[in-house]
């Protein structure tokens, strides 16, 4: 069952502790094709595909800050994979991304972390929103995504079609149409037994923008969390996409840093 949360569910009433509480319990909890080993430090989130594949700290190391790092890079050197540290402000300590960076982490933009209860989203779903269902609505999702955030979408439309064919809701994605086009793509994370549903990978095609689709994959995705049993929306945004989250009602966080390590990495 999903975590229970207070009758009072406003981001400006609700205690940071209660906040990162739930988001803790989206990070350590198990998924779709991925095992998850909480250790004193940090949460590995290893996926059978080998690819998808995340690191984030859930206390401070202190002065065993630089041996977590190693363990953690000779984990995925011995599967020959590559994996995110996710950084977030909130648990930073001095030193970190630089630490990262000096053995081989890409350090990626800044994102900011934002949170709404379903139930305060105002913005009603609309029919030109559309849950992937079928292999030419996934092929629409790939096209769509790969133009838009101009890289290979083979991994994600796969974990998708695995996720669809197991009758798995875990991971869905959403089109939105224009004239019976796909112009837009989103993808949601959730589950029955978690309080907190993350949105991510919206984009929308550039000719198309500012046209509300954006806003309309938040509202589908806001409704199939909620019929989920889910309580609060994730959203990892970045600056393009943060002032209309923000106006949506969604309340900052922390901010975040995507740091990436590859096999053939080597430390500066």
């Amino acid at each position: 069952m999903p975590s229970s949360i207070p009758p009072t569910s406003s981001p400006a009433i609700l205690s940071k502790s209660d906040i990162h509480s739930w988001l803790h319990e989206e990070l350590v909890r198990p998924s779709f094709g991925t095992t998850v080993h909480c250790g004193r430090f940090a949460v590995r989130r290893s996926h059978s595909s080998g690819q998808l594949n995340f690191v984030q700290l859930i206390a401070d190391p202190g002065s065993d800050l630089e041996e977590e790092i190693v363990a953690q890079i000779n984990f995925f050197r011995a599967q020959n994979q590559s994996f995110e540290w996710t950084v977030e402000s909130h648990l930073m300590p001095s030193g970190l991304v630089e630490l990262l960076r000096q053995h081989g982490f890409q350090v990626g933009h800044p994102e900011t972390v934002v949170v709404l209860p379903v139930t305060e989203l105002e913005s009603p779903p609309t029919d030109r929103v559309k849950l992937v269902k079928s292999e030419s609505e996934l092929a629409a999702f790939k096209a769509v995504s790969s133009e838009v955030f101009q890289k290979d979408y083979s991994l994600t439309t796969q974990d998708l079609r695995d996720h669809f064919q197991s009758g798995n809701e875990d991971h869905v994605a959403f089109l939105s149409f224009h004239d019976g086009e796909a112009v837009a793509v989103a993808r949601l994370y959730s589950s029955s037994d978690c309080a907190v549903a993350g949105l991510y990978g919206a984009g929308t095609l550039p000719a198309y923008r500012g046209q509300g689709h954006y806003r309309d994959l938040i509202a589908a995705r806001a409704a199939f969390a909620a019929s989920r049993g889910s309580k609060l929306l994730r959203v990892d945004a970045l600056p393009t996409s943060l002032p209309i989250l923000l106006r949506l009602g969604f309340t900052k966080v922390c901010e975040s840093w995507p740091c990436v390590w590859h096999p053939s990495a080597s430390a500066e």
